[in-house]
């Protein structure tokens, strides 16, 4: 499936260090975690594709599990404040 397919995604994969950021039109791709769930120190994959209701996190020591309303929220309020300062201030973002 190709990832063009999803206007609004994040997603993150430690094993691979791949990360796509989308929305509204911007889009960044990194090979960093996403300054997002911190609270999940050791984040091995995470998912959100609000459009087709895919939104999970997987801790590198426990099984993938669904992205809690608060999580998903964050990672929502990360790909607005991308989608508004564009590409190059990807890394800036802070959960508040």
């Amino acid at each position: 499936m190709s990832d063009d397919l999803h206007p609004t995604r994040l997603y993150w994969c430690a094993a691979t260090g791949r990360c796509i950021v989308r929305h509204d039109g911007v889009e960044v791709r990194r090979c960093t975690r996403p300054p997002v769930l911190l609270h999940v120190a050791r984040l091995a994959e995470l998912e959100y594709l609000p459009g087709t209701g895919h939104m999970y996190v997987q801790d590198a020591t426990g099984p993938r599990r669904d992205m809690r309303d608060g999580e998903a929220a964050e990672c929502l309020a990360y790909l607005r404040a991308v989608a508004a300062a564009g590409q190059d201030k990807a890394s800036d973002w802070r959960p508040a």
